[in-house]
């Protein structure tokens, strides 16, 4: 997984496949990881970043 912060730190966090990246302010981090199991799974921004911190939410749904 590749991710960029265009603003302020950030990071993700799926706790259900024990990934937890953090982002710094205009930087690109990645991660590797294998989903070994089949589902959806909630992730969310696991480093305070504003007033919208609670609002970021997201699932990452593995079929296959």
């Amino acid at each position: 997984m590749v991710v960029t912060s265009t603003d302020v730190a950030h990071g993700i966090a799926i706790p259900e496949l024990n990934v937890n990246l953090s982002v710094p302010a205009g930087k690109t981090e990645s991660i590797e990881f294998v989903a070994d199991k089949k589902g959806s799974f909630h992730a969310h921004c696991s480093v305070y970043c504003g007033p919208g911190h609670s609002k970021m939410k997201g699932k990452l749904i593995v079929k296959e």
